[in-house]
């Protein structure tokens, strides 16, 4: 026959519950470091959302600016163009000093160009 002591009984029973309180307690310090992970995952997620949102509107903001320097040196160049044809016009209405004069003339169509373009 086997005698069970009953204080046996209580230090078993007293070190089961403070098993259980202790798996208890990781039990909740495992679900609330799950719950704190979770959040700072979303929270990068969204992080993350706006950032690329921000980059991709400096991006577009860049790209903007830099089409419509692109487009005002055309226009410069344009004009420059236009101007130039012009000179040569009218150095060939005036063959005596055609070589002199088409030069000067140039010469104010590009220092025009570079004061409007200012």
């Amino acid at each position: 026959t086997l005698v069970v002591d009953s204080s046996c009984d209580w230090i078993f029973w007293n070190r089961k519950k403070y098993v259980m309180l202790l798996g208890l307690a990781c039990l909740t310090l495992h679900l609330a470091l799950h719950y704190k992970m979770k959040k700072m995952e979303t929270n990068l997620k969204q992080d993350m959302i706006k950032f690329r949102a921000e980059v991709k509107l400096e991006i577009e903001a860049a790209a903007n600016a830099m089409q419509k320097e692109i487009a005002s040196e055309l226009a410069k160049s344009a004009q420059f163009r236009a101007d130039s044809v012009v000179a040569f016009q009218k150095c060939k209405a005036r063959p005596d000093v055609w070589s002199e004069y088409y030069c000067l003339t140039l010469l104010e169509a590009l220092m025009r160009s570079r004061i409007d373009g200012k």
